[in-house]
């Protein structure tokens, strides 16, 4: 089984560890992923959520997200990283806001440029390579 989530193809128990451990499971924890249904289908077509991070060295959130390839160019990305950006600005105003993609993803890059994030540097994250780190500007 593969999972964008870690970057390496992950066995049954490896993905069972995964959920438990980075998933939320009650509507009180802030931090880990959710999972995004489509409102008329109600079908799962992704996870999103936010972390605690300190990639440039101060406090800061990471918001992330991944979608179902057959739910690409529908705009989703766009409208689920905005919902964060404000949640973020809202609810942790003293905090970086940051996203990372892999470097070589176009798709996500053009999603954050668009959302108003800047390319802030490279850098490679334990358990999940070499990433590209976007800040949001306020």
């Amino acid at each position: 089984m593969s999972t964008a989530l870690s970057g390496k193809l992950l066995d049954q128990y490896e993905f069972e560890v995964l959920i438990k451990e980075r998933f939320n499971h009650t509507s009180q924890e802030q931090f880990g992923f959710l999972t995004i249904k489509e409102k008329v289908s109600d079908e799962l077509i992704g996870v999103t959520g936010i972390f605690e991070c300190d990639y440039l060295d101060q406090k800061g959130i990471e918001f992330g997200f991944i979608l179902d390839q057959k739910s690409w160019g529908k705009g989703y990305a766009t409208e689920i990283g905005s919902f964060w950006i404000d949640y973020i600005l809202n609810y942790y105003p003293d905090h970086d806001i940051l996203a990372t993609t892999k470097p070589d993803n176009l798709a996500s890059k053009k999603v954050l440029e668009k959302l108003n994030l800047i390319f802030v540097k490279n850098i490679k994250i334990n358990n999940r390579g070499m990433r590209s780190i976007y800040h949001y500007n306020v």
